[in-house]
């Protein structure tokens, strides 16, 4: 009977460990990460997904922080680094992206020049 006994008392900390877990605060991370996607599928909108990136890379380092100095208080690590992740590589794109735009715009004004 003692093993049914630890067994159950096993169980209720385990429920109360997953409860204070989902009591953390995660906002940042949870905005970093859906930020990023965001970034990710509109980086092909001008300035638009460059924006987005740049913000969910900010939120996902100071959500990343939080949860490292205070895991109590603050939860998300992993949504903060994908996040992070994210933000990063939609960023990237971004700036492609515009850059791409750019020597476009500079080879056709450079074309019409020539024309006239």
């Amino acid at each position: 009977m003692p093993a049914k006994k630890a067994s159950k008392s096993t169980l209720k900390q385990s429920v109360a460990s997953s409860a204070s877990q989902s009591e953390l605060n995660q906002t940042k991370a949870i905005v970093s990460l859906v930020l990023g996607i965001a970034g990710l599928v509109l980086f092909w909108v001008p300035l638009i997904g460059l924006v987005l990136g740049i913000v969910a890379l900010v939120l996902g380092l100071k959500a990343k922080k939080d949860a490292e100095q205070q895991p109590s208080v603050y939860g998300g690590k992993g949504l903060a680094l994908a996040g992070l992740i994210l933000g990063i590589i939609s960023t990237v794109l971004g700036l492609l992206y515009l850059i791409y735009w750019i020597f476009i715009m500079l080879f056709i004004g450079s074309m019409m020049t020539q024309i006239y």
